[in-house]
């Protein structure tokens, strides 16, 4: 046979009964006494805090109202921690002496009903809490829409939307008075059609004023003496910004109702145009065809010839343009502008003594050219020669303007790089000085000699001028030229008469782009615990110094990002690249 299990107990409790002296029953009914007493005290707050919110569900709150059940609410949630917190230290201090088997079953009954109350107690808080919480939600909606209701009227009447509807009837009356125009015009003359279309541009700029108008009357609607409650500003705000949002949207919706109704009057003139030039065509026809005919063109021609083979001389240098400097590349330029403008002008002289049309519209002028050229063959096969042998001069013309570009962009990276290093020259000089890691705004303030707040073109020049003195034999290959840093200078200008600070940073300050995240540390040697922080991807840093090799053979700059000073690793042992060359628009 099996043997019998003991019977399980809870742990903590014993099976022998020891024995109590009667001041430890005593003391025991006079801890279970007080235990009633303090959970009574709370099970009456309870009741009082349920019977509160009950009365209140329902009801039409003020706003002092809402803020007293706020402050009850605090209220009993102090009591209920300082319950709980009482509760668990009287549980856990005295639970050992209720558990004595020599204690009178009633204290010991007591103690557990006691203690089974104390749970119900704060189950029953809880669930108030919740319902008073629900409460003070739908009482606070209720009133802030009762405030915001009053703090709309008094706003009074609405300019802005009083605007909108004034630009709705301007584009209600420019899209009736185009009605004529949709579909085939009936029963109206050209004239009056006409006279219609001149009413509705005029009534179309008015609209648009009247949209304008209303714009501004919606930025501008003040509501400084509207008196809003603290509680509802931002809810206000908001009721502000889409009431605005819903103008917008329909100034935008009449802006495009506008459109339409010019579409519609343009596709009408359109069309009348279009008839009015293929009339015009047909008329024309056989004059411009006898003129045409009458024309010398050989001799016409042979001057055309003449110049295209001028611009094809000047397109073609003894040097080839690969090889030219950028100086070479802009004399040849000039010339070939000349040439093949020559060539253009002679060119397009004798496509006009071809069609002799003034006067007319470009399309009537285009389909007559092409009506000539369909009847003298020969004439449009002459024509279409000479336009071919323009276009090579055109094209070495285009070639020649890309190559100053490209060799001129080339010129411009390679004085940066050398007023970069010679920046790295000057921050290593102020470094030795006691201003190490200097910023790109203090060695503004140095160029900018006379704090004007621009570097001009002699500032700029003299900076560099003044470092010379800081080279080294092996770096005399740095100096640049007067011609050098003036085109430099040049470069970096923009809308201003100098440099600014921007202007400036794009010359002669390096930066890099964090293209994978990597830390930023304290020191040149890459230190645990010395982490300042982890750069994080896109971040834009100014470079202070180097690249210089870690103890760990890893190629480091001196950097500023956001503030902190700290090195930075630009690429890892296995070939992970964490920061590239970027130099600012």
């Amino acid at each position: 046979m099996l043997a019998r299990s003991p019977m399980l107990r809870p742990i903590g409790m014993t099976t022998k009964s020891v024995p109590v002296t009667q001041e430890q029953v005593e003391a025991a009914q006079e801890t279970l006494q007080d235990f009633e007493e303090t959970l009574s005290s709370f099970e009456q707050a309870v009741q009082e805090f349920q019977a509160s919110n009950k009365n209140r569900e329902k009801a039409q709150l003020s706003l002092a109202e809402v803020k007293l059940l706020e402050s009850e609410s605090e209220d009993f949630q102090g009591k209920l921690t300082e319950f709980n917190t009482a509760m668990k230290e009287r549980i856990a201090l005295h639970a050992g002496e209720f558990q004595s088997a020599g204690l009178p079953m009633e204290v010991r009954r007591g103690w557990l009903e006691a203690v089974s109350r104390s749970t119900r107690a704060r189950q029953q808080a809880h669930e108030a809490q919740e319902k008073g919480r629900v409460t003070r939600e739908n009482a606070t909606q209720l009133v802030k829409k009762e405030m915001l209701r009053v703090a709309r009227s008094q706003m009074g009447p609405d300019a802005g939307k009083e605007a909108v509807q004034g630009a709705q009837q301007l584009v209600q009356a420019c899209e009736e008075k185009a009605e004529p125009f949709v579909g085939i015009p009936q029963n109206k003359e050209e004239g009056e059609m006409e006279w219609i279309a001149k009413e509705i541009e005029s009534m179309v700029g008015t609209a648009r004023e009247g949209i304008a108008g209303a714009r501004e009357q919606l930025a501008g609607e003040r509501i400084e003496s509207v008196e809003v409650e603290e509680d509802i500003k931002e809810d206000f705000q908001a009721f502000l910004q889409e009431e605005a949002k819903r103008s917008e949207m329909c100034l935008g919706q009449l802006e495009r109702r506008l459109g339409r109704v010019q579409n519609l009057v343009a596709n009408y003139q359109r069309d009348i145009q279009r008839e009015r030039n293929k009339q015009t065509i047909e008329e024309l026809k056989p004059q411009i065809l006898e003129q045409a005919q009458a024309l010398d063109f050989a001799a016409a021609e042979a001057e055309v010839s003449k110049a295209i083979k001028a611009a094809e001389e000047a397109s073609s240098p003894s040097k080839k343009l690969e090889l030219m400097t950028v100086e070479e590349l802009q004399a040849a330029m000039e010339q070939m502008t000349q040439k093949v403008a020559d060539a253009e002008s002679s060119l397009k002289s004798i496509e006009e003594q071809i069609c002799p049309v003034e006067d007319q519209d470009e399309l009537v002028k285009k389909a007559l050219q092409k009506y000539v050229l369909s009847q003298m063959k020969s004439v449009g096969s002459k024509l279409s020669f000479l336009q071919q042998r323009l276009a090579r001069p055109k094209e070495a013309l285009e070639k020649c303007r890309q190559l100053i570009r490209k060799k001129e962009s080339f010129r411009i990276k390679s004085l940066q790089v050398k007023a970069m290093k010679l920046m790295d020259i000057f921050r290593e000089d102020q470094a030795g000085k006691g201003l190490e890691g200097l910023p790109s705004t203090d060695i503004f303030r140095v160029m900018d000699s006379d704090g004007d707040g621009l570097i001009s073109k002699e500032e700029f020049i003299q900076f560099f001028l003044d470092l010379e003195p800081l080279l080294e034999d092996k770096q005399q290959h740095l100096k640049a030229s007067l011609e050098d840093l003036e085109r430099l200078f040049s470069f970096g200008l923009g809308k201003e008469q100098g440099l600014t600070l921007q202007g400036m940073e794009k010359l002669v300050i390096r930066f890099m782009k964090v293209v994978r995240p990597t830390p930023l540390t304290k020191n040149l040697q890459v230190v645990p615990g010395e982490t300042l922080r982890e750069l994080q991807l896109g971040e834009l840093l100014e470079v202070l110094g180097g690249p210089q090799q870690s103890s760990q053979k890893l190629p480091r700059v001196m950097c500023r990002a956001k503030g902190q000073v700290g090195w930075a690793t630009i690429s890892g042992n296995v070939g992970t690249v964490f920061l590239r060359d970027f130099q600012p628009e």
